[in-house]
């Protein structure tokens, strides 16, 4: 694998909170690894259209590195009504 370039393995998860903050459920998506994303990006945007069909009006928030294919996908994925940077340092920055 050296030899022939990088593969990405990938995870995320979908978790649903109640009023108080506390979770309710969580939906655990990932690949093996891979070159690009591709796998992945089509089972984790599949779990975010039956979120979004199940429960329109709900707030959605999006949290990744900073890694700019995951910040391109979020941006695709357009439902996100608040996107956190979280960053090496694990300082947090809101958009």
């Amino acid at each position: 694998m050296q030899d022939d370039g990088w593969r990405e393995a990938m995870c995320g998860t979908i978790a649903f909170f109640d009023s108080n903050g506390d979770r309710m459920h969580t939906i655990y998506t990932a690949a093996s690894p891979e070159y690009g994303k591709g796998t992945f990006l089509t089972k984790f945007s599949g779990e975010i259209e039956k979120v979004v069909k199940r429960y329109p009006n709900v707030p959605l928030i999006g949290l990744a590195d900073e890694a700019a294919s995951n910040w391109s996908f979020i941006e695709r994925e357009s439902i996100l009504s608040t996107l956190i940077l979280a960053s090496t340092s694990l300082s947090l920055k809101k958009y």
